[in-house]
């Protein structure tokens, strides 16, 4: 009898230039109805315009429609998701122009790979950092995470609804009372909840997560469960479906900056991990992505690593311990420290976006 041999491994396509001109800050989402990649970006050429751009998946190649800007001014950090309830896609950000966190809906329209967008909705009045946005499928709402860099520094948390091209918000919820920062929004759908990683300043940095429950435009947290005593940074996680665990990935400060793993379980409002273990050993990381592959039952790491080179690399959980593959050569030029990460359930594959810095720091995308 011939089986498969399943062996943990990745191969890359060539590199595609979605943005001529430098590129940073990016985020991207997949569009279940319409099979698309969006990807939102600054346009550092372009007065660091906020933009987004559509992309095609075929085999190992990707193509791009038309760049479209969301934003006329400047803006920094930002996240997107996909609301499969609506069919539109919500990118959160912080508009240095209006000093404010800002969100705005997308729709996609595949005949031509375009996007088009509602007007701008505020979801905090003051500046912010580390803006997150996760799709709560059971509830059908976008769960919004943020630092309030603008007044307290806390992490707070709105709930937001999308009608037609629009949102609104329910009011703000505080899951730390401290400057936080790395922050990720992770939704569990085994167990109906959102998972917010971050880097607690007010516990020396250390790596930290709560449980969020969801009614109606509200949300509540859980106490904070630390996964990590060292400083962390780069916090980012996936849910992992096969085993209905939360898998965070992040940079250890107080271990050489090596790459570190944990396995996360909801009970109720609360959130336990497995002890930490490496899938980089090499210092310092960071460009820190993470997706969850549903075809190859992996969760699968971007990040920038030795000799500023992008590198992939699949992990595998059995729900209580991870396997490290091999990695495996994004690219050998300077890979930016301002990636994002996507997968493609229709084709199968996974979406590394990142900034090229050995070619004018181009915005480019590889399969």
């Amino acid at each position: 009898t011939v089986s498969s041999i399943s062996t943990s491994s990745a191969s890359m396509g060539s590199a595609v230039t979605f943005e001529n001109a430098a590129t940073a800050e990016m985020s991207a989402a997949y569009d279940t109805a319409n099979d698309r990649i969006v990807i939102a970006y600054r346009d550092d050429a372009n007065s660091d315009y906020g933009t987004a751009i559509v992309g095609t998946v075929s085999g190992t190649s990707i193509s791009f429609g038309t760049a479209v800007v969301f934003n006329s001014g400047s803006i920094s950090r930002n996240d997107i998701a996909f609301d499969s309830s609506n069919n539109k896609v919500l990118i959160v950000f912080d508009d240095n122009q209006d000093a404010a966190g800002e969100s705005i809906v997308g729709t996609v329209d595949p005949s031509d790979n375009s996007i088009s967008f509602g007007s701008e909705v505020q979801f905090n009045n003051f500046a912010v950092d580390y803006p997150s946005v996760a799709f709560d499928s059971t509830n059908n709402k976008l769960i919004v995470a943020y630092k309030d860099s603008g007044d307290t520094n806390n992490g707070e948390c709105r709930v937001g609804t999308i009608s037609g091209t629009s949102i609104s918000y329910g009011s703000v919820a505080t899951f730390n009372s401290a400057v936080t920062n790395d922050i990720k929004a992770i939704y569990d759908s085994g167990s109906d909840k959102t998972i917010i990683v971050y880097g607690d300043a007010g516990n020396s940095t250390q790596g930290t997560a709560v449980v969020g429950t969801v009614s109606g435009t509200s949300i509540s947290f859980g106490s904070e469960s630390v996964f990590e005593t060292g400083t962390t940074q780069y916090s980012t996680g996936v849910y992992d479906p096969d085993n209905n665990k939360t898998n965070v990935f992040y940079m250890d400060g107080g271990d050489s900056d090596k790459g570190k793993a944990v396995i996360g379980t909801v009970s109720g409002s609360s959130i336990s991990f497995t002890s930490p273990s490496n899938f980089y050993t090499d210092a310092g990381i960071n460009a820190l992505t993470a997706v969850y592959d549903s075809n190859a039952d992996k969760s699968v790491i971007g990040i920038r690593g030795a000799s500023a080179y992008g590198y992939a690399i699949p992990i595998t959980s059995d729900g209580s311990s991870f396997t490290v593959g091999s990695s495996t050569t994004i690219t050998t030029n300077a890979y930016g420290t301002n990636a994002a990460s996507v997968f493609d359930p229709d084709q199968k594959k996974v979406v590394f976006a990142y900034q090229d810095g050995d070619d004018s720091d181009k915005g480019k995308a590889q399969v």
